[in-house]
């Protein structure tokens, strides 16, 4: 089960489930909540070419919480460690 995002300290290593939004920046993605499209999550990568388009529900495992003080929404960090698997539906 996927943690509560307010419960994740700066650093902490954490699982997340989501639909992936639009992009926000050349390598971050927003990671959106499937039943209400609401954007939940900041999600940075290493890569400008994810595993990941828009559109596909995703389990990301092994994101890696920033703490930004820029941001107004939790940010994580798709590390080379991390595994993102398609959620399908049946």
């Amino acid at each position: 089960m996927t943690r509560e995002l307010t419960a994740i300290g700066d650093g902490e290593w954490f699982d997340y489930e989501g639909r992936i939004g639009k992009q926000n920046g050349q390598r971050s993605w927003w990671v959106v909540d499937p039943e209400t499209g609401i954007d939940q999550l900041l999600l940075r990568t290493t890569s400008s070419t994810p595993p990941f388009a828009p559109g596909d529900h995703v389990r990301l495992l092994g994101l890696r919480y920033e703490l930004d003080p820029e941001a107004h929404t939790p940010v994580a960090l798709l590390t080379a460690s991390s595994e993102v698997f398609q959620v399908v539906s049946s």
